[in-house]
This record gives C-alpha cells, structure tokens and sequence, in this order.
C-alpha cells in the first residue's frame, strides 16, 4: 500500500544547536494507526509538530523530509502549508483551550474552518456542525453550538476538539496526548471515539503518547523513542509480545497487569531523601498578628 505520510531523515535542532529530533523516519498508510510513544522528552513531541512545521521559535529542521502523498511538507511555502492545516492534515492537542478560542462561541469556531476551507454557505456548515458534535455523543449540539469553550468540562472539551478537527475530514490526523490531563475512564470513551470516527472516514491516525496501554489497544504500528531517535519500530503487537530493544522492554514491564502481585518480601525501596526534626517558626509579633 502506498504510504500516506511519509517521514524520512527528519531532525530538529533546538536554539544552539542541540538535536532534539535526530534522523526519525517512518510511514503511515491510508486510514492506518501509528503510535509514537516514549518517556517525556524523547522527542516524540516535536517529531509530530515537525510534520506541519509547528515548532516553537528558534526551533528548525536542519535535515530530512516530510511527504504527504506526493509533497514535501518540509519545502512548502508557509502559505501553501498553512491551506493544507486542517483539511489535508488535522491536529488534536493534549489542551484543547490551545485550540478553541475562549472568547468565540463554539459554532462560529466550527463553522469558520468550514467556510473558510470548504467555501459552504453558514447554514450548510451549521448543520455539519450540529451533526458532527452529534457523532462524538454531544448530548445537546445546538446547546453546544450556542456555548463558550469554558462551559464545558475537560473531556467534552475534547469531544468538540476532535469533532471540529474531524469537521474537515483530513487525511491525516494527529493527536498530541489527547487524553493526558483526563481521568482513566474518560480517555477511554474519547480515543474510541476518536479512533471510531477516523475509521470511519479512512482517516489515518499519529498518536503522540507515553501509554503503552493505548498503543496496545488502538495502534496498527509502533514507533518507540528515546532520546530523540527511533530505537525500536514494527506492527504495535509484534512490538510489545517481544521487544528487542531494552528501552521498550523497560516500558512494557511498567505496565500495570491485572493480577500482578507483589513479590513476597519485597520491601520499599531505600528513600532518596529523608528530613527528620524539621521546623519553622515564625515571628509572632507585627502585622496582622499583633
């Protein structure tokens, strides 16, 4: 199959110099999962914010390529990629506030990428609006459409994050630790939602996450990282039944197993520090005190 998105070589200095992308490469085909997964700061971040060029200032891309089909993301005019944000290539981030203006109702947000981009009439992109809130599970989209990002908690937020990305049908999504910041049962609802509608609409996903779990549960395909190189690629479940490289071994035994029970004897780990007889006492005379 020929690869959607195709990353080849792709570094990224940071101010001075320092390599914080060092010669990443990997696919992703039509309406396939990637996960790239490591600890915090190993550089999956800015791998994926490399792809559309959305580092921050004094960051640059001193090597490699970046193909969407048949164009190099990386040589692009800044025009010519900003035309391609959003309906070609759609970004969910770990704080959906980055994205929704707080000050905008939500349907004048979601209605403006699709006039903008899609050139429908208000009321068509009104309706698409109302329906696609509808299919991540918005109990009230015309409550929602008339409604400041600030009503709503994190994982609705979420929710109206992905529909307004998704509102432009992109070939490409990526999501950036979507769900980090929400509770366990929370992530769970918003990436099958999230990954049901990419299915849906052939959509393929690149998953930016430190959680094993997720990647064990949705991705198709594994990139690991570490230090800002690829240690460790392949099929996700070939991947995490038998790691080859020790980094990846390391994070599949910190996942948590049902059942697991700890060795008999096993005791806590020494302290890494300890303060004993700590106190601090405070003038009892002056200000409001006296």
């Amino acid at each position: 199959m020929t690869a959607l998105l195709s990353v080849a070589g792709l570094s990224v200095e940071a101010p001075g110099g320092r390599r914080v992308v060092d010669d990443v490469s990997f696919t992703i085909e039509p309406g396939r999962f990637r996960a790239l997964v490591g600890e915090s700061g190993s550089g999956k971040t800015m791998a994926a914010r490399a792809v559309l060029r959305l580092l921050p200032p004094g960051f640059r891309i001193p090597a490699g390529s970046v193909r969407l089909r048949d164009e190099n993301l990386a040589a692009l005019p800044d025009a010519a990629l900003r035309r391609l944000r959003g309906p070609a290539i759609g970004m969910v981030f770990q704080e959906p506030m980055v994205s929704l203006n707080p000050a905008i109702r939500i349907g004048a947000q979601m209605r403006e990428a699709l006039v903008l981009h899609r050139r429908l009439p208000r009321a068509e992109a009104e309706a698409a609006a109302r329906a696609m809130l509808a299919r991540v599970r918005i109990g009230d989209p015309d409550r929602c459409l008339a409604a400041y990002p600030h009503e709503f908690s994190g994982g609705m937020r979420q929710r109206i994050m992905i529909a307004s990305v998704m509102l432009l049908r992109p070939a490409l999504l990526i999501a950036d630790e979507p769900t980090t910041a929400l509770d366990t049962l929370t992530q769970r609802e918003v990436l099958d939602l999230m990954t049901g509608l990419a299915r849906e609409e052939g959509t393929a996903v690149l998953l930016i996450t430190h959680n094993l779990g997720l990647v064990a549960r949705y991705a198709d395909a594994v990139s690991v990282m570490r230090e800002g190189r690829v240690v460790e690629e392949g099929p996700a479940r070939a991947v995490l039944a038998a790691p080859r490289h020790g980094y990846t071994a390391a994070l599949v035994d910190a996942l948590p197993r049902r059942g697991a029970v700890r060795p008999s004897g096993a005791g806590a780990a020494a302290p890494v520090i300890e303060a004993r007889d700590i106190a601090v006492r405070f003038p009892g005379r002056g200000g409001l005190l006296r």
